[in-house]
């Protein structure tokens, strides 16, 4: 029949019962050890494992909340965004032993089971950048411009050709002022982008403020109007056009590589 008894889970931190039946290694084995941390109800070589007392506190409601509002209820890795997330500990709870909104953040399930030092997982090293440019991004800028850098990343990501094709060519800036007025305003407007210019967001004009900050530190440009804009009936402006300078550029990039902000 065997015996039972009692492990420390290095995942849960918390107690579990473990019933021991031969041929199984002795419990102060590692290999027995390692294999006790996992929480499936069946273990090789014999090891089956039961909760018996939950010892790792829950996090509490408003530190969870403030990790959630970091990441805007998000991934907080640039490349994902995905919800719902999960609040994880950068350095796994058995070594700290304790909950710090420093030592927490947003992950995704997907991102979650990702964490690890093996080829393609994401090291603590690297979650550890993606939070403190969370937190810089935060203090430096408002929501619709974080909310810009997101998009900007997302077309990163998944368009990576036509973002190196933009960087030859200096910036999305530098694009579109090279082009004259008649052919900016009908590039910027193609629905195919063929002939447009990517990396290009418009908003309704008078809007300027929300990219204020991105525009102060040379991030974005204004294009000028009305060469670059929606004119109705051929002369009032209703939508204004933003680029993405070089500098921006490089931004976004140090935010979809998990490279600090300086």
């Amino acid at each position: 029949m065997g015996h039972l008894i009692l492990v420390d889970c290095c995942l849960t931190g918390s107690l579990v019962l473990c019933r021991h039946r031969p041929p199984a290694l002795p419990v102060t084995c590692t290999v027995t050890m390692k294999m006790a941390q996992c929480a499936s109800p069946t273990l090789p070589l014999g090891l089956s494992c039961l909760p018996v007392a939950e010892r790792r506190p829950a996090i509490g409601a408003a530190l969870r909340r403030q990790v959630l509002i970091e990441a805007g209820h998000r991934c907080a890795i640039p490349t994902c965004r995905a919800h719902p997330v999960e609040i994880e500990h950068i350095d796994d709870w058995v070594t700290v032993r304790e909950h710090r909104f420093e030592n927490l953040i947003a992950l995704c399930p997907t991102c979650h089971a990702r964490k690890g030092n093996r080829p393609g997982q994401i090291d603590r090293q690297s979650l550890k950048i993606y939070k403190a440019n969370l937190a810089l991004l935060n203090i430096r800028y408002g929501e619709y411009e974080r909310r810009l850098l997101e998009q900007f990343g997302t077309s990163h990501h998944e368009d990576r050709d036509t973002w190196d094709q933009v960087r030859q060519q200096g910036s999305a800036a530098a694009m579109a002022l090279a082009l004259s007025s008649a052919e900016g305003t009908e590039a910027l407007y193609d629905p195919t982008f063929t002939r447009g210019i990517p990396l290009v967001a418009t908003l309704p004009v008078g809007q300027e403020f929300l990219m204020s900050y991105l525009i102060r530190d040379g991030h974005l440009v204004l294009l000028p109007s009305p060469d670059f804009g929606l004119r109705l009936g051929g002369n009032i402006v209703i939508i204004e056009a933003y680029a993405l300078t070089e500098t921006g550029m490089q931004l976004v990039e140090q935010l979809v590589n998990g490279e600090p902000l300086i």
